[in-house]
C-alpha cells in the first residue's frame, strides 16, 4: 500500500503541474511553487515555534507534553511536505499546518495509535497523565505493573561493566 502511494503520488502532482502549467502558463505555475514553499516554510517555523513553546509549559508544569510533540511531528511534516513541488503535497502541508485541521488529524492519529496499544512502527505512547508521577510500571495504582520478585535493582558500585572491541 504505502509503495502504491509513493509511485501514484508523484504521478498525480505531475499531472496536476502539467494541467495548471496548461491552464496558468510555465512561469506562473513556477512562481507559484516557489511561493508555497515560501510562505508554507515560514508558517511552519510561526506554527513550529508555538508547538514548542506549549512543550516547555507542559514540562514546566510537570506533565507529559505528549499532544504538544505529536503536532510537533505534524508540523514537521507539514514543513518537509511543502518544500516538495506541487499542489496536493502543499494542500497537505496547509492543512497540517492550520491548528483546527491539526487537531484533527491528530485525533484520527491518535486513536490510530490507541487501537494498537500505542506499539508499532511509531513506539509507545501514553496519553495523559503526569511525567514521574502516577501509575506506571513500579509505581502503585490501578495498571501499574507489579514488581517481579525475579528482577533486583542493584547498585551501580555492585557491577562491573567491560566492553569488548
Amino acid at each position: 500500500m504505502l509503495l502504491l502511494l509513493f509511485i501514484l503520488a508523484p504521478l498525480v502532482e505531475l499531472m496536476l503541474l502539467i494541467k495548471v502549467g496548461a491552464m496558468l502558463g510555465p512561469v506562473v505555475t513556477v512562481l507559484i511553487v516557489i511561493g508555497t514553499a515560501i510562505v508554507g516554510s515560514s508558517l511552519a517555523r510561526q506554527q513550529g515555534l508555538s508547538v514548542m513553546r506549549r512543550c516547555q509549559a507542559e514540562m514546566r508544569a510537570g506533565r507529559q507534553p505528549t499532544e504538544a510533540m505529536l503536532e510537533g511531528v505534524l508540523v514537521f511534516a507539514a514543513g518537509l511536505v511543502l518544500l516538495l513541488p506541487g499542489f496536493l503535497s502543499d494542500a497537505l502541508g496547509i492543512l497540517c499546518l492550520i491548528p483546527v485541521t491539526r487537531q484533527k488529524l491528530l485525533a484520527v492519529l491518535k486513536r490510530r495509535l490507541a487501537a494498537t496499544g500505542g506499539r508499532g512502527p511509531v513506539g509507545g505512547f501514553h496519553f495523559g497523565g503526569s511525567m514521574g508521577r502516577g501509575p506506571g510500571p513500579g509505581r502503585p495504582g490501578p495498571g501499574a505493573t507489579p514488581p517481579d520478585p525475579a528482577v533486583r535493582d542493584l547498585p551501580s558500585d555492585a557491577y562491573e561493566v567491560r566492553r569488548e572491541d
